[in-house]
C-alpha cells in the first residue's frame, strides 16, 4: 500500500483528464500500481549494485591471492638461493 507521500505527490486531475472519470477505488489502485514500479526499481538498482560490490570484491580477493603465491614463490626461491650459497662456503655442514 503506498504512504501518504506518494499519494501526495501524484496530480489527480491530470490522471482524471488522461484515463477518463475515475472512481476513488480505480485512482488509488493506480497510486499502488505506480508505487509498486517505483519500488521495484529501486530493488533492481539495491541488487544491481550489490552484485557489483560482490563482484570487485572476489576480483580483489583473487589478485590478493595471486599476489601472495608470488611472494611466497619469490621468498622460497630466495630461501633456496641463500641454503645453496651457505652450503657451498662452507657454512652448512
Amino acid at each position: 500500500m503506498a504512504g501518504p507521500d506518494v499519494k501526495a505527490n501524484v496530480d489527480r486531475e491530470s490522471i482524471v483528464r488522461k484515463f477518463g472519470d475515475m472512481t476513488p477505488d480505480e485512482f488509488d489502485y493506480l497510486v499502488e500500481r505506480v508505487a509498486e514500479r517505483v519500488h521495484a526499481k529501486i530493488n533492481i538498482e539495491e541488487i544491481a549494485e550489490n552484485a557489483a560490490k560482490t563482484a570487485l570484491n572476489l576480483v580483489y580477493q583473487e589478485v590478493g591471492k595471486s599476489v601472495l603465491r608470488k611472494v611466497a614463490w619469490a621468498v622460497g626461491v630466495g630461501l633456496l638461493g641463500l641454503l645453496t650459497w651457505l652450503g657451498f662456503n662452507g657454512h652448512i655442514k
